[in-house]
């Protein structure tokens, strides 16, 4: 645990300069499939990894927080298991709002907006201590339509891995 330093949770590796071209190729190589994925689609995707986290993945997200960041249960329940998932839900449903608002339009005129993706990329480096936000980090420009590099911070690393994997469960694909 933290306050346990010889407690050993995972063993990692740091990224050098290698290990970041290679992460910025493989999402830029994702990028075009990922932002045509139509809306739906990608939301489908964040809706259940909040179900996969309110649900089956529950007790492996507390805990890692407990373990990995030092929370109590009461702490990690509200951070990684109701927060994380609240972000997701909010971020789909904001997103939603977002993508149905058009200019209004004349008599024989229709105005219409297409909101696009970045041209490049978001690194995400997610904060020490805050799994929900952690989590939220990468996932808000990714509804988006945007590829994301994602860094996150050394004492949080389990529970974020765990996240990384309830993405890839719930469909995310690959880069």
């Amino acid at each position: 645990m933290p306050h346990d330093h010889k407690h050993v949770l995972a063993n990692y590796s740091q990224a050098g300069e290698k290990e970041l071209r290679e992460a910025v190729e493989a999402a830029m190589a994702a990028k075009e499939a990922w932002a045509n994925m139509p809306w739906e689609h990608r939301a489908a995707i964040f809706l259940k990894a909040a179900d996969l986290i309110s649900g089956p993945y529950r007790d492996v997200m507390n805990a890692a927080t407990m373990l990995g960041q030092s929370k109590t249960a009461i702490q990690a329940e509200i951070d990684s298991a109701q927060e994380l998932a609240d972000f997701l839900r909010f971020g789909v449903d904001y997103a939603n709002q977002v993508y149905q608002i058009q200019p209004d339009s004349m008599k024989n005129v229709w105005n219409r907006l297409d909101y696009r993706p970045l041209d490049g990329f978001v690194l995400a480096i997610s904060p020490f201590n805050f799994t929900a936000i952690g989590g939220n980090l990468p996932s808000a420009p990714a509804m988006m339509g945007n590829v994301v590099v994602w860094k996150p911070a050394t004492t949080s690393l389990l529970a974020n891995y765990y996240f990384m994997r309830i993405l890839e469960e719930a469909g995310l694909p690959k880069g």
